[in-house]
């Protein structure tokens, strides 16, 4: 667990954020090509550039809060917020087939209905009012914090128990010494003092 930012360094922090979404939201001033468009048979929507704009405001919406959360609270915790999140999103996401497939569809005609795919994928990218698919991505983005934690956590008490290099180098070249085939050791003799004759 993090200790909170404070000072000037949550001034800056909080001023960038909204600084980034001020600047995320010009981005709807971008040259419009229609080209570049949402429309077709399945439907049309706003331009590119607006829904880039809501888009990416969510995005950096949810950037600070995401960041905090995954900083101070335990992996625990992180890890069932980002779960309660993906589960969010996914059943925002399968609200979205429901409301298609009950509204849109017996309405479609036989062309139309080819276009059933990006009838949903157009649906999901024009709605701007629920973020959907950023809580999607705020819940996998805390998931995987929390994952990265536990992995670091657990691999930081294996590199506290390795001994320093010399010790390690000690116990090696010890290990080696002992496998090490041993040569037989002659014993010497005792030598006989020497013999005088009796005089």
């Amino acid at each position: 667990m993090e200790k909170p930012v404070s000072g000037w360094r949550t001034i800056m922090l909080t001023a960038a954020w909204g600084g980034a979404l001020f600047g995320v939201l010009q981005l709807y001033r971008l040259p419009n090509d229609p080209i570049h468009s949402v429309c077709g048979p399945w439907g049309c929507g706003p331009p590119v550039q607006a829904l880039a704009a809501c888009h990416g405001f969510w995005l950096v919406l949810f950037s600070l809060p995401t960041l905090l959360l995954c900083r101070r609270l335990d992996s625990a915790t992180i890890r069932w917020t980002g779960l309660l999140l993906f589960a969010c999103g996914i059943l925002g996401l399968a609200g979205i087939a429901v409301w298609e497939g009950t509204h849109w569809w017996p309405r479609a005609g036989e062309l139309q209905r080819h276009y059933i795919a990006q009838r949903y994928l157009f649906a999901v990218a024009t709605l701007v009012d629920v973020p959907v698919v950023e809580i999607v991505l705020a819940g996998l983005a805390c998931f995987g914090a929390a994952l990265l934690r536990d992995y670091r956590q657990t691999q930081r008490p294996n590199r506290q128990k390795q001994p320093p290099p010399a010790q390690r180098n000690s116990a090696i070249r010890e290990a080696l010494l002992s496998t090490a085939p041993r040569r037989p050791t002659k014993t010497a003799e005792p030598i006989a003092p020497p013999s005088y004759p009796d005089v």
